[in-house]
């Protein structure tokens, strides 16, 4: 399926597991709703989305200014927090900035996942324009046994796999209103 951050593609060509999205890197307080699009739609999206198309909306809160902070801890020694700031830089833009740290603990012997992630958005808004642009960067890392060796009870070796991954993503959404019926939409990612 092609996954899609307000309207711009984020999935990954290059990847070896087939054009992936690591959805950890998306944080469940940024989304305001998301969108499903079932079948076939390669015509209209490309060849990744051939199995549907899931658009992930974010919120938008850059009408005045506020910020939120957010902790939780649970068992296993599993812990988030969370950091927003957002609010309008004069008349016609805004902005929001989010900083996020999340860790899994241990809920299975020698398996952890950790991660911290960095997201900043700005909006601007003319007479018969608008331009948002957002950028995110993940760090993560985790061990766990490796798939399909029985986890911590039933593995022949009983060594762990560990990955680390850096994943930056950055895009822009655009509209411009050409005529009474025309309007030109450009979106960009990195």
């Amino acid at each position: 399926a092609m996954i899609l951050v307000d309207g711009v593609r984020v999935n990954d060509p290059l990847d070896t597991r087939g054009s992936a999205f690591d959805f950890s890197t998306v944080n469940i307080n940024d989304i305001e709703r998301i969108e499903i699009v079932r079948g076939p739609h390669s015509a209209v999206y490309g060849s990744d989305s051939l199995s549907g198309v899931i658009n992930i909306i974010t919120k938008n809160s850059f009408e005045e200014f506020g910020g939120s902070v957010f902790a939780e801890a649970g068992s296993d020694d599993s812990n988030r927090a969370a950091v927003n700031v957002s609010g309008p830089i004069g008349d016609n833009a805004g902005f929001a900035l989010r900083a996020a740290s999340k860790d899994d603990g241990e809920p299975v012997s020698e398996t952890t996942f950790e991660a911290d992630s960095f997201s900043g958005r700005l909006y601007f808004d003319g007479m018969s324009w608008k331009v948002q642009t957002f950028a995110n960067y993940t760090d993560s890392e985790c061990t766990a046994f490796p798939v399909d060796s029985g986890g911590d009870q039933l593995a022949v070796l009983q060594e762990v796999d560990t990955r680390s991954a850096e994943d930056f993503k950055a895009g822009m959404t655009s509209s411009f209103e050409l005529g009474t019926n025309w309007q030109l939409n450009v979106l960009a990612t990195v």
